[in-house]
């Protein structure tokens, strides 16, 4: 399994940089972690969801035009199929993280920001773990919702209290983000046993290279694509 190109996530990274710092939106190692919430999540989360998480609490950002709209959501699906496609195999999945190159620490913490991002957009589907037999699955819940309170303190400046859990964090994520997509995609609830959803499907969803104009705008605003980004007027939104 190939892992994520280094071309491909340093061209995802300067996109998600070069949106409106206002917008606040997610950076690169948020947005991986917001990926793999999404894809574990036991209910399915269409684009239309979630992109707007992408963008920031300040909302779309105004695209010069239609094909820099579809450059930058071709990279943003092209990490999310990539996630989906390494959660296809057992121990294969490894997120994306930073490094601090003051002292050589794993920053992890980003990386869970976006996948309680993710969570917080189905909290019902997630409640399916705790009400399950599925031993193995219910504690990767409660130690990703652990992890999750402990980043959350450092987002707030509050030092954390170091333990073994964090600091086993950056090795131990990957193999709850596994244990969890076990559940959602063996489990999902109104489909039937082993129905295939983004992470063991042949190919995962994509975003096509032209958007039709009665079709919903790819870019979460809810809006036709005539009446949003395919308009053709400037600037966009």
């Amino acid at each position: 399994m190939t892992w994520h190109s280094n071309k491909n996530l340093d061209l995802l990274d300067a996109a998600l940089m070069a949106l409106p710092e206002e917008n606040d939106p997610m950076i690169l190692t948020e947005f991986d972690g917001f990926c793999a919430g999404l894809i574990t999540c036991p209910e399915l989360i269409p684009p239309s969801v979630w992109l707007a998480k992408v963008w920031g609490p300040g909302g779309p950002p105004e695209f010069e035009s239609l094909s820099e709209m579809q450059a930058i959501l071709d990279l943003i699906m092209a990490h999310y199929n990539c996630v989906a496609s390494l959660l296809m195999t057992s121990g294969d999945y490894f997120p994306v993280m930073d490094e601090d190159r003051r002292n050589g620490d794993i920053l992890w913490e980003f990386w869970m920001h976006g996948f309680l991002a993710a969570m917080q957009l189905r909290p019902e589907a997630w409640k399916a773990i705790e009400r399950n037999g599925d031993a193995r699955a219910r504690t990767a819940l409660e130690k990703i919702e652990e992890l999750g309170r402990i980043a959350m303190s450092f987002a707030e400046s509050k030092k954390a209290k170091a333990s073994k859990l964090v600091k086993d964090a950056p090795d131990l994520i990957p193999e709850l983000v596994e244990d969890l997509n076990r559940f959602a995609k063996s489990r999902a609830p109104g489909l039937p046993q082993g129905f295939p959803l983004a992470a063991n499907m042949s190919a995962a969803p994509v975003v096509g290279t032209k958007v039709g104009r009665n079709d919903s705008c790819p870019c979460g605003s809810g809006k036709k694509s005539k009446k949003c980004c395919g308009a053709g007027s400037l600037p966009l939104h």
